[in-house]
């Protein structure tokens, strides 16, 4: 070993040897110190038991109550834990201050007036959602200490504070998906049916725009052409049922429950939107913004008892799209297919055929399956056969004849051995008086067409002028005759007349419209310019 090397193990035993002297001496002044501490507690202890057996014999407690101290009781809380705990040791956690020479008792707590959540249409507070039941008070604690954070605990309370979602919108196979607005103008859904759903949305706090996955106020989703703003009004008071009814006589916006007892709502519907929210997570207090299960919502006086029992019956509020019978809003919920990348329940429901192609041949133009529908020559089961290809147009056509083309109208007339004569033809051979002639052309074109019975064509007045059916000398009258089954000009908006609206205006005389009218009701019934069919009078 080298000299250097030597020096260098020389002072590495000595500093080594500085290190044990100076762990043994902090050894040392350890239990020292243990040992000062024990006779201290010793000191206390005796000096508390002398002020403890003072305290007897002054009569100031007892024996039960001496050895019930000693067993040192937890009889307070902990603020920080809220775990049971003694005075004691509560004051051994107190800091002195200085100045005063008061002792406090530290803690760690978070403002709970800063914990806020998201809830269904507005934020609420930690301390809301604690006095409603939403929060217990441990982990409210834990909120408070900051143990948990708010996007923690907002997630372990999702379905309070957000609901499970309400039905979204629609898939129709081939279709695809589509917002249940879309489903009803494309006659996919039924109005009264979509009309139902979208309520339900509404209710359960907000309209859903599937295309975007945004949630929308009414209003947002009326400016944003989600929902067709005739629809506003009621979607609104849909609406309510989330963010509360206002009345003068209420400080604070009401529930759906305090609605109907006021009056504002009806029960049924009352009871159809209370259980969309109770489908979507609970009934939706609309002060604080949460779900809450029943029998807390009656606690509160969101619902009573009668309404709590009616709901659990599973009511039929609703329609199936598929049948049109009644069916409970959870029922539609569970056949819903949840879209993987939104998280969107969507209902399926059978592909239907474009209700604006299924296209019928009316009296003198084209006339759709909606047109029908809804002036009432078909009626809604046999459209729903339509649009789900049950029935073909053909066959509809077929069973509708009379109202599409109705029964006909007097061709000619058919003289001897001259065979069927047209009426101009019986006029010229004065095989008829001229004003019989002219009557019976004038029903003709009333009930749609000039008949040419020597071809049985069925022509217009124009095409029957050019072709020499009738003497062009009575054209103007055939074309103001032709009016009542094309429709009469108004003068002042160039829209179509029926035969009674041009009555009114002075555009035809009564008795000239009583004779259009009757040889149009011999033929079907009173015919629609319109939509060019026939209507029986009942139906007017």
């Amino acid at each position: 070993m080298s000299e250097k090397d030597r020096e260098n193990s020389l002072r590495l035993e000595e500093e080594l040897t500085r290190i044990k002297l100076s762990s043994d001496s902090e050894l040392r002044n350890k239990q020292r110190l243990e040992d000062e501490n024990d006779r201290l507690k010793k000191d206390v202890t005796y000096w508390k038991n002398q002020c403890d057996r003072h305290a007897i014999e002054r009569n100031l407690i007892d024996d039960s109550i001496f050895h019930a101290l000693n067993q040192k009781p937890e009889l307070y809380l902990d603020p920080e834990s809220a775990d049971g705990t003694t005075y004691t040791s509560l004051k051994r956690r107190c800091k002195v201050e200085p100045h005063t020479g008061l002792l406090l008792l530290p803690v760690e707590k978070v403002d709970s007036s800063k914990l806020i959540f998201d809830g269904v249409r507005k934020p609420v507070t930690a301390t809301q959602l604690l006095d409603c039941g939403v929060l217990d008070k441990p982990t409210f604690t834990d909120l408070e200490r900051g143990n948990k954070s708010v996007p923690e605990v907002s997630e372990d309370k999702k379905i309070p504070l957000k609901g499970t979602g309400p039905i979204a919108g629609v898939v129709a196979g081939s279709q695809g998906k589509m917002s249940l607005s879309d489903a009803k103008k494309l006659m996919l859904l039924p109005e009264e049916i979509a009309d139902l759903l979208l309520a339900a949305q509404a209710a359960t706090g907000h309209i859903i725009d599937i295309k975007n996955n945004q949630k929308l106020i009414v209003e947002e989703a009326c400016a944003k052409g989600v929902v067709d703003v005739k629809d506003r009004d009621k979607l609104l008071a849909a609406e309510a049922a989330a963010v509360g009814y206002k009345h003068p006589s209420a400080a604070k916006p009401l529930s759906v429950f305090d609605a109907m007892k006021k009056g504002m709502v009806d029960k049924k519907t009352a009871l159809r939107l209370l259980q969309a929210q109770e489908s979507a997570g609970g009934v939706l207090d609309p002060n604080i913004s949460v779900f809450l299960p029943k029998d807390t919502a009656v606690k509160y006086k969101l619902i009573d008892d009668n309404i709590r029992q009616a709901l659990n019956q599973n009511p039929e509020c609703y329609l199936d799209p598929e049948t049109e019978r009644s069916v409970s809003y959870e029922t539609l919920k569970k056949r819903c297919k949840i879209e993987p990348h939104t998280g969107l329940l969507l209902l399926p429901i059978t592909e239907k055929l474009d209700p604006s192609k299924l296209i019928f041949d009316g009296v003198r133009k084209p006339v759709t399956a909606k047109q029908l529908l809804d002036c009432g020559v078909l009626d809604k089961p046999t459209f729903t056969k339509l649009i789900k290809g049950e029935k073909t147009v053909p066959q509809v056509s077929e069973e509708k004849k009379t109202q599409l083309k109705g029964t006909g109208s007097i061709a000619g007339v058919i003289a001897g051995p001259m065979g069927k004569v047209s009426f101009s033809e019986a006029k010229k051979q004065k095989i008829i008086p001229p004003a019989s002639a002219d009557f019976l052309l004038e029903g003709q074109v009333a009930i749609g067409y000039i008949i040419d019975p020597t071809t049985n064509e069925k022509l217009t007045v124009e095409e029957a002028c050019a072709r020499g059916v009738v003497d062009n000398r009575d054209r103007d009258k055939l074309l103001k005759a032709e009016s009542a089954a094309v429709g009469f000009r108004d003068p002042n908006t160039g829209n179509p007349l029926s035969v009674a609206e041009a009555m009114k205006k002075g555009i035809v005389d009564k008795k000239t419209a009583l004779r259009l009218l009757q040889a149009q009701e011999s033929a079907g019934g009173i015919l629609d310019p319109m939509s060019v069919c026939s209507f029986r009078k009942r139906q007017l």
